[in-house]
């Protein structure tokens, strides 16, 4: 059995590492074709949004040459091209990251559960995504809820707030809170239960010793008492980049920060 195992982990090594070779290599031909001497034939690619390797479609191989190239620009290796920054730039922040992959192998993943949307289309729930929703004047259920805290609920809610966000905009401050009480409404959940949960917050053993900052205090109290600003079922966010497991879906980039929710709970409140 032992040996069976054994086999199988290395040919699972093994056809990574094929995955990453060939799309590296993909990348280079791709490179190439846009960096050649003018007065060389230049190479045929026909690269087009997300499609970097240009094979056709846009699959796992396409976010790998990404992060190969993010690998290769922080080692000093060089900087990507015009051309393939326009084409690997999918989230449009004018360079080439780890959020671009996550987006693209995103968009692999849906397509492979069976989603038909095309990747342009796709792309537009990313154009000025926190312009809307503004809460409402009456909550509704889906923004502008409002929850009781104790004075203690409060200050431990700013200090998660401040140790995730502090360094961020005021709004993307309010909108962490927001998440937060949107866990404690969707879950059932008390306060402390949600920031305590285990695997959710790795800053929460940092939360009851932490002193909030005046502006995540500030952000605290007015979604206290104006309602929460981001849509209830929007219960996750991380730096960097969108999560890609499950049936994560991309809401909308704040600052540094990436909000997306499970479309099994937006299905339930929408």
């Amino acid at each position: 059995m032992l040996k069976r195992l054994s086999a199988k982990l290395s040919a699972a090594l093994l056809a990574g590492c094929c995955i990453i070779n060939l799309s590296m290599a993909n990348m280079i031909t791709a490179e190439a074709a846009y960096t050649a001497n003018e007065t060389e034939v230049p190479v045929t690619v026909e690269m087009t949004m997300g499609d970097v390797d240009a094979n056709g479609i846009i699959d796992p191989l396409d976010a790998v040459a990404i992060l190969s190239e993010v690998a290769l620009t922080a080692t000093g290796g060089g900087t990507a091209s015009e051309e393939f920054t326009k084409y690997a730039d999918v989230n449009n922040d004018s360079e080439v990251n780890a959020g671009d992959a996550s987006i693209v192998l995103a968009y692999s993943c849906y397509v492979g559960a069976g989603g038909s949307e095309e990747f342009t289309d796709y792309l537009k729930q990313f154009t000025d995504p926190f312009e809307e929703p503004v809460a409402p004047q009456e909550p509704d259920g889906i923004t502008g809820n409002i929850v009781t805290l104790t004075s203690e609920e409060q200050r431990l809610l700013a200090a998660l707030v401040t140790l995730e966000v502090g360094t961020e905009s005021y709004e993307c401050q309010k909108a962490i809170a927001s998440l937060v009480i949107n866990r404690m409404l969707t879950s059932g959940s008390t306060l402390t239960e949600v920031i305590y949960a285990k695997n959710q917050f790795s800053v929460a053993g940092k939360v009851a010793s932490k002193t909030p900052s005046e502006s995540c205090v500030k952000a605290v109290d007015e979604v206290l008492t104006t309602g929460t600003t981001l849509p209830i079922y929007v219960t996750f966010f991380r730096s960097s980049y969108y999560h890609s497991w499950g049936d994560q879906v991309p809401y909308g980039v704040m600052d540094h920060t990436y909000f997306s929710y499970s479309k099994a709970l937006k299905n339930k409140y929408v």
